[in-house]
């Protein structure tokens, strides 16, 4: 019987990614004495980085661009036309210098990741250990958190004081313990996992993130849509899993409107709205203002916007209340780049998603692909569902994490596609799969016994 090659072993080009992204999280959203000591680490751990990726991509003949890196240059190409009609010289080279350094991340982190080991090497070890660590080190005496309002006795800065860095961290948190738990072969490694489901949570909670609460239920409707839902077929245990998760969004979200005082009062504000109409007190908040002052803006400067980097300086001319960034990328970047370039921008997100959902449905692929394809797409989901008020199109963590998942399924294609060239005998299904999901290449069928025939 054929047997599917075992994952590679971790190399020189994983241990550096790793290090590289731990370091990158630790420095930027640790402690100050942290950013102010070992600010240049990162830069160091990317230059010896690049060395061997490039090295090892040229003696293999290719170089790994996914479809998403073309549609990000014509978008980086676009979003520059906004600066040159503004002709605001000063901010054009920084944001548009900053645009083109995340497509160098995007790229790198593609082209390090060819395989589901090396991807499951970025989730652990770079952003949960570099979240980790960001979180942890004042709590071992290494540095200070400085308090600001709001949260579960005041919100930290660094990883935890960051709004949309946290809300990205803690799914990125949530999709990595729950990609462990679905792939485990073991049952006592599946209930370790299980509890580790806690450390999210916790982090969310002792920080009063909306944006992080908001993305895991988030990620748990698309992991019931991508996930849950093709595999139920009437599985009693896939239902009751769904039920579940259903519930503990639906309580968990309560129970958080109702414990802090900030969230009671949107969610009063929110139920006088559904029962009275009244809109006063819901669109009075400093997010709803800043949000329809993005709308004016977008609609006063609809084809080129008004330019990248341009938010704070220009959104007082359109209503915020204060000088604010922006809130989400669905109104705010058609505001900076104009509606092309809007669409350009969800266009990578959407082919993103796309690739991922296709490739789960493979023939060729295995069990074991096709639950990290279906997780993977439901996180990319979220992740284009999440920019409905998180501004993630500058967000160093988001573009490295999505040229992860790029380099991921382009390589994962490229396999399948060379499987379904070569000849092969009847294809059955791995056990535990389910009817007409994954299958192994290259099992015969059952000739004898009970099963012959299938």
């Amino acid at each position: 019987m054929a047997r599917t090659a075992p994952p590679p072993r971790a190399g020189i080009v994983d241990v550096l990614l790793a290090l590289w992204l731990w370091a990158t999280l630790f420095t930027a959203y640790g402690p100050k004495e942290v950013q102010q000591q070992f600010h240049y680490v990162p830069q160091i751990l990317l230059a010896i980085l690049a060395v061997p990726l490039v090295i090892r991509r040229l003696a293999e003949g290719r170089m790994l661009l996914p479809t998403e890196a073309f549609l990000y240059i014509a978008w980086a190409v676009w979003g520059s036309t906004g600066l040159f009609v503004a002709r605001y010289e000063r901010i054009f080279w920084s944001s548009y210098g900053q645009t083109w350094k995340l497509l160098i991340l995007f790229l790198l982190v593609a082209w390090a990741v060819d395989s589901y080991h090396r991807l499951w090497t970025l989730l652990v070890v770079g952003f949960l250990g570099g979240m980790l660590a960001a979180t942890v080190a004042p709590l071992l005496g290494f540095g200070s958190y400085e308090e600001m309002a709001g949260g579960f006795g005041g919100r930290a800065r660094g990883a935890l004081g960051n709004p949309n860095t946290l809300s990205l961290l803690a799914s990125i948190g949530f999709m990595g313990t729950v990609l462990a738990i679905v792939t485990a072969r073991r049952k006592r490694a599946k209930v370790l996992w299980t509890l580790g489901l806690a450390a999210p949570l916790y982090i969310a909670w002792i920080t009063g993130s909306r944006n992080a609460w908001a993305a895991l239920v988030l990620f748990g409707m698309m992991f019931y849509l991508f996930y849950l839902r093709p595999r139920m077929r009437g599985r009693f245990g896939a239902r009751m899993a769904a039920a579940t998760t259903l519930a503990v969004a639906v309580v968990g979200g309560t129970a958080l409107m109702l414990t802090f005082s900030r969230f009671a009062g949107r969610f009063e504000s929110l139920i006088e709205f559904l029962t009275t109409g009244e809109t006063r007190s819901f669109f009075q908040s400093g997010r709803a203002q800043t949000m329809f002052a993005e709308l004016r803006m977008a609609a006063k400067n609809p084809i080129f916007g008004v330019g990248l980097g341009q938010d704070s300086l220009l959104l007082m001319q359109y209503g915020a209340p204060r000088q604010l960034f922006l809130h989400s990328d669905m109104p705010g970047l058609a505001g900076l780049i104009g509606l092309p370039g809007w669409l350009l921008y969800y266009a990578i997100l959407g082919t993103l998603t796309f690739r991922c959902w296709r490739a789960s449905k493979h023939p060729t692929a295995t069990h074991e692909e096709r639950n990290t394809l279906s997780l993977v797409a439901g996180f990319t989901a979220t992740s284009v569902a999440m920019t409905l008020f998180s501004p993630l199109y500058c967000a160093k963590i988001a573009w490295m994490f999505w040229g992860g998942i790029a380099g991921y399924v382009t390589t994962m294609s490229a396999q399948f596609a060379q499987r379904a060239a070569q000849p092969h005998p009847a294809l059955t299904p791995e056990p535990g799969a389910a009817d007409g999901e994954a299958v192994r290449p290259g099992t015969p069928p059952v000739t004898t016994g009970p099963l012959a025939g299938t």
